[in-house]
């Protein structure tokens, strides 16, 4: 039985990637993948591809850009084809496809529609009690401040009784 020993197995990297990724101050995979989406975002601008499928924007950095299907390929009938469809693929910010996940694009033609859709949408009733909530915890927050600093306040000063109208001779009333 032969065994064969090979460099840049899984716990020992090969001598050569050990140079290459101190020469580049990261992994050598980290730098290439960086390299081909500054290539890809210098052909986008070049084509006039740099612009947001999303918010329609234009998309200013290579650190920005993200490949967006335009039509969801999870639930297309062959997944496969869907996915690797040139056709199917565009553009837009990091921020606005992470967002979005596999929800399709929604246009409302009107603020109300937009806003029906925002607070009756299970979503949009979550987000709203987390902000219901958020403000209430700050109002005890600011209110607890408040009373801590009038109680600090008066904790240092002696605590004396409404003065009483006096009679005319001088004396208190009794």
């Amino acid at each position: 039985m032969r065994v064969r020993i090979t460099l840049g197995s899984p716990f020992m990297p090969a001598p050569g990637r050990i140079k290459k990724d101190t020469l580049l101050g990261m992994p050598i995979g980290t730098a290439a993948n960086r390299l081909r989406k500054a290539i890809m975002f210098s052909m986008a601008k070049r084509l006039g591809e740099h612009f947001c499928h999303r918010c329609g924007t234009e998309i200013e950095t290579a650190e920005a850009l993200s490949i967006e299907h335009k039509d969801a390929w999870q639930s297309a009938a062959d997944p496969v084809a869907a996915f690797f469809d040139i056709g199917n693929i565009s553009f837009s910010h990091h921020s606005c496809n992470s967002g979005a996940a596999s929800r399709p694009n929604k246009k409302y033609k009107t603020a109300k529609e937009r806003w029906t859709a925002k607070n009756h949408s299970p979503r949009g009733k979550a987000a709203k009690q987390r902000w219901n909530i958020k403000r209430s915890q700050e109002r005890l927050r600011r209110r607890s401040a408040v009373d801590s600093a009038a109680s600090s306040y008066l904790a240092g000063r002696e605590f004396k009784s409404p003065r009483r109208p006096h009679n005319t001779d001088g004396w208190p009333r009794g």
